[in-house]
């Protein structure tokens, strides 16, 4: 197993990396590149770029040695879709904006957090974590698609901490997996639907006050088979129902009395 060094380039415009025999990464002095794939190298441990800044495509990080690290602490932006699939360290503290979508998929993770992150404007999926139990996003204030969080097992609580700033997404938001509690403490508004799927101790109740939900798309979840289920429109049908039956049924009642009162009048004429 070998390091490749790269020092002496500092510009490239594509970046593959795939099945070697590598055990690192370092030294990648590139400032800006257009994508980057690095994937199948199974003793592949460390990937460095330390002055890296600006990506203008992809970034695709997987299948490689189960203990892999990302580390880019000068990255600030990435323009296309960004993928990690088996790394377990993540280091880029300056990423503030990423265009594309954001999928973080079976990873070795314990936990991560994208301290700088302020846009996603597309898709953001975290899907069959194993051992994935925290994460956070402190900055993350909109997210451009959708929020998807499935099948991480070890993830029970998502707390005040994860998403402390985002307040609206324009897709869906989908939720599976052993949850106990959801917090979204800032979150206001989405165009797409709201599902929720726990085998957890969720109240779906709690949840539902505890996220301020404005769009008038559903809103469903299921807790242990338990499903709770909430539509504007229903509601509203619902309550034009029980005024018309309502109205119907005071009417029903004032025929009746004025018939009484017939009948006792012609009693006594």
């Amino acid at each position: 197993m070998i390091a490749l060094d790269l020092d002496p380039l500092n510009s490239a415009n594509f970046i593959r990396v795939s099945q070697t025999a590598l055990a690192g990464l370092t030294n990648l002095n590139f400032k800006r590149l257009k994508s980057i794939d690095i994937s199948n190298n199974i003793y592949l441990q460390s990937i460095e770029f330390p002055r890296l800044t600006w990506v203008s495509g992809y970034v695709s990080i997987m299948n490689n040695h189960i203990e892999s690290s990302l580390s880019s602490p000068k990255l600030t932006k990435i323009d296309g879709k960004l993928s990690l699939s088996g790394v377990s360290k993540l280091d880029v503290p300056a990423l503030n904006i990423i265009n594309g979508a954001i999928n973080i998929m079976e990873d070795g993770f314990k936990e991560f957090s994208f301290e700088g992150l302020e846009t996603a404007s597309s898709d953001l999926y975290i899907i069959r974590n194993a051992k994935l139990a925290k994460f956070a996003f402190p900055k993350l204030n909109k997210i451009g698609g959708a929020l998807l969080i499935q099948n991480n097992t070890l993830l029970k609580d998502i707390d005040n901490n994860f998403f402390p700033q985002l307040t609206e997404m324009s897709g869906k938001m989908l939720f599976t997996g052993p949850f106990d509690s959801i917090k979204l403490p800032n979150f206001k508004k989405t165009s797409g639907a709201i599902s929720i799927e726990s085998s957890g101790r969720l109240s779906c109740t709690e949840t539902k006050r505890r996220i301020d939900f404005t769009s008038k798309n559903r809103w469903v979840c299921y807790s242990n088979g338990y499903k709770f289920y909430e539509q504007e429109k229903k509601s509203e049908l619902q309550e034009s129902l029980a005024m018309k039956y309502s109205t119907s049924l005071f009417g029903l009642v004032d025929v009746g009395i004025a018939l009484f009162l017939l009948m006792v009048a012609g009693v006594f004429l």
